[in-house]
């Protein structure tokens, strides 16, 4: 696919009341990040995968079930060097979900 390594700097906080979200986005998507989005989207439609067709919206979830009426999000900024991508699997059981990973792909480093 042929993505560089880019930086990824979470720079706004948010709260999502109707699914109980706390979440970190930044300010503007990396162009790389974007790149890497519409390549995979490629080959997996490719492959007889549908997606969203809402234009990708990068964030993270920080909390789930989280109450944020009265209460004050996090300030600051969270970056990185993101320097591979993973495919994850959530794997459900009594105790709650856990994270598997399937495979990691290294981006390029220019």
């Amino acid at each position: 696919m042929g993505v560089a390594v880019f930086e990824f700097r979470l720079t706004r906080f948010g709260w999502w009341p109707h699914n109980r979200i706390v979440w970190a986005a930044p300010e503007e998507s990396p162009r790389e990040l974007g790149r890497l989005v519409a390549g995979l989207r490629e080959r997996l439609s490719g492959a007889g995968f549908r997606f969203d067709t809402k234009p990708f919206v990068p964030h993270i979830t920080l909390l789930r079930k989280a109450n944020c009426k009265d209460k004050a999000l996090p300030a600051g900024e969270v970056g990185w060097r993101v320097e591979d991508f993973v495919l994850v699997k959530s794997v459900l059981s009594e105790g709650g979900a856990a994270y598997e990973v399937v495979g990691r792909w290294r981006l390029i480093n220019r």
